[in-house]
């Protein structure tokens, strides 16, 4: 088996890791419904779930995404 050798990265880079400033949060609630009730564990039946997207965006033009749900 061939050996491999990597280089190792500069972390923290200082270009890279200067951080941004969030300008714009976007808070983008969904009600998404499932083709039937669904159960889990606890609780009765559900017949959706509700989500949450999140859209930032910095003062360089960068958007970032994220999502969550509560049950």
């Amino acid at each position: 088996m061939e050996s491999t050798r990597t280089q190792d990265a500069p972390w923290p880079s200082q270009d890279r890791y200067k951080g941004a400033v969030v300008r714009r949060v976007e808070l983008i609630p969904l009600r998404l419904p499932f083709r039937t009730a669904f159960k889990i564990a606890a609780g009765g039946p559900r017949p959706g779930i509700d989500v949450m997207v999140v859209r930032l965006h910095t003062d360089s033009g960068e958007v970032g995404i994220g999502e969550t749900h509560a049950w």
